[in-house]
Order: C-alpha cells, then structure tokens, then sequence
C-alpha cells in the first residue's frame, strides 16, 4: 500500500510535466 501511494503522485507528476511541455511546444491556442 506504502509503495503505491508513493508511485501513483509521482506517475501523476511526471504526466502532468510531460502534458505541460507538451502544451508549451505546440502552443496554448491549439485544442486538446
């Protein structure tokens, strides 16, 4: 349980990271 609840926020960041760069390279104004 220890070791999910430690993995599961860190997956969410690093998506959420990636989502970001993402959105940054390719512009705000284009839809998802």
């Amino acid at each position: 349980f220890a070791l999910h609840v430690l993995v599961l926020p860190a997956i969410i960041v690093l998506l959420l990271g990636a989502h970001f760069l993402m959105v940054r390279r390719q512009g705000i104004s284009r839809p998802l």
